[in-house]
């Protein structure tokens, strides 16, 4: 979004209401925000504040034992970004 052609554009996520499906959404924009845009996961987070999502689980079947949040996993992504280094990171994956 950095060309001159979309420095003024919006993006527009549309999902559907099933809050798995949204929690997912959420979480893969806030990581949009944090690499691409260079945000803190704290502002990219923002824009889900009064939102209402499930929570996160593993694959497992059963009851879960633990609670993971979009965005205790969006700050959680924002530390490991911090941490480890945008370059690096991008590099990895071929981002620009």
């Amino acid at each position: 979004m950095t060309h001159g052609d979309y420095k003024k554009a919006k993006i527009y996520h549309y999902c559907s209401e099933n809050p798995k499906k949204k929690a997912n959404a959420a979480f893969l924009m806030g990581a949009y925000q944090i690499i691409a845009m260079k945000k803190s996961a704290k502002d990219a987070w923002k824009p889900f504040v009064k939102e209402t999502f499930s929570d996160f689980r593993d694959a497992m079947k059963g009851v879960c034992s633990y609670k993971c949040t979009v965005s205790s996993i969006d700050s959680s992504f924002g530390i490991g970004f911090r941490l480890l280094g945008r370059t690096r990171i991008c590099d990895s994956f071929r981002l620009v």
